[in-house]
């Protein structure tokens, strides 16, 4: 997963997030938007800048747009603890591409590793709004990004084994992160072309 830095030029200073347990899924209302576009409409307000963490383009990009550490503008009552995600479109209508809800489950999973975060919300669930729209793929994206992928015993062996047989150092703690995520899809592909070739 890469996100792609905008480095977005913000009004005021932005005061630093002392706590992280919530992430908010939003949509733009805007069948293409720019992270820059956003940031331009939230100016407009009078907003310090764009008021999201991330936005996720149709084709799967990722966008910073609010620096990650900081308190956003995303979700009135909820902003002090929690990290908002905008997806491009307006999904009262529209249907969202495939690759823009991989992208958004891959972000989520990212920041629930990296936060602890047990808990995603759409925006409508908090304030008085449609946002993200009847038609965003909610209950999809929130069951896979809570979905562990492998149960910790799995996880726990394969960090052992894998850290056997390379220099690189697994945490053994079990927990199906970022760094076993891509150490255990090296190895698969690698007995995968295996399994291909007759070994």
């Amino acid at each position: 997963m890469k996100i792609i830095e905008s480095n977005l030029k913000f009004k005021s200073k932005l005061s630093k997030r002392v706590k992280t347990n919530l992430i908010v899924l939003h949509h733009a209302v805007a069948s293409h938007c720019t992270i820059q576009d956003i940031h331009r409409w939230h100016l407009n307000r009078g907003w310090s800048g764009c008021g999201y963490h991330f936005l996720v383009r149709k084709d799967g990009s990722i966008y910073r747009g609010r620096p990650e550490n900081v308190i956003g503008a995303h979700c009135l009552h909820h902003n002090n603890y929690s990290i908002g995600i905008c997806a491009e479109g307006s999904y009262m209508q529209e249907v969202m591409p495939q690759i823009q809800k991989k992208a958004i489950i891959e972000l989520c999973k990212y920041l629930m590793y990296k936060y602890n975060i047990k808990d995603i919300k759409g925006h409508r669930e908090l304030y008085n709004t449609s946002c993200p729209g009847d038609n965003f793929p909610f209950n999809e994206i929130v069951q896979a990004a809570l979905k562990p992928k492998y149960n910790a015993n799995f996880c726990l062996l394969f960090q052992k084994w894998y850290n056997t047989l390379t220099k690189h150092k697994l945490a053994e703690d079990g927990i199906y992160g970022p760094k076993t995520e891509k150490a255990y899809e090296s190895i698969k592909n690698i007995l995968e072309d295996f399994s291909f070739r007759g070994f």
